[in-house]
């Protein structure tokens, strides 16, 4: 643990503080985090940029999860495999559906689920 530490305050020492390094909202991060597996972010954008097309940024999560599986593809298309990440994007949306689509109850929950399973 002190090797990490160590590491730690050296990179530290040499970059400084680099700040939020993952671009958008939190609801941002849920999508991207879908679409930028074995992708580059350059495609990411592209793919965002047809997603901004067709929802509202406040309710990214609602909007897309009103979409059918095919129309997330067409919409996703840029980001490469997009029947598969439609599906994993369609799947995770149902979950986040559970939570009202707001991050932070599902925060709250996850943590009290978490808790409770692992503090017996």
């Amino acid at each position: 643990m002190k090797e990490i530490k160590k590491l730690y305050d050296d990179l530290y020492s040499i970059y400084g503080d680099v700040g939020k390094w993952w671009p958008g909202t939190p609801e941002e991060i849920f999508v991207s985090a879908v679409l930028t597996q074995n992708t580059n972010w350059k495609n990411v954008e592209k793919a965002l940029e047809n997603i901004y097309k067709y929802t509202n940024q406040k309710d990214i999560l609602k909007d897309l999860h009103n979409f059918s599986i095919q129309k997330i593809a067409e919409l996703i298309k840029p980001a490469g495999f997009y029947n598969l990440k439609a599906e994993r994007l369609k799947n995770l949306l149902s979950f986040l559906s559970i939570f009202d689509f707001d991050i932070e109850k599902m925060k709250k929950w996850m943590r009290i689920f978490l808790e409770k399973s692992f503090l017996k």
